[in-house]
């Protein structure tokens, strides 16, 4: 596992990073309208929304991992020089 995640090219994760942010950037304003034309009992039932929810869950989970998996890596760089 370690050697395939070596194989990651700074552009990829640059590219995936940008293609997360610009998802989460989408589902912002549909949950932000279903939030202010329903109720949060009515919400809590709409499977379309606790998708959208869980799609922004996981996106800002996937954001967070990346960016501890870059940190992890530079500081790895750092100590070893």
């Amino acid at each position: 596992m370690k050697a395939r995640a070596e194989r990651i090219t700074g552009e990829a994760v640059k590219a995936a990073i940008a293609a997360m942010t610009d998802l989460r950037k989408d589902l912002k304003p549909i949950m932000q309208d279903m939030e202010a034309t329903h109720e949060m009992d009515e919400l809590a039932q709409n499977l379309n929304y606790c998708a959208l929810v869980a799609a922004d869950n996981g996106l800002a989970q996937a954001l967070h991992d990346v960016n501890n998996w870059i940190s992890d890596k530079y500081n790895t760089k750092q100590t070893t020089k």
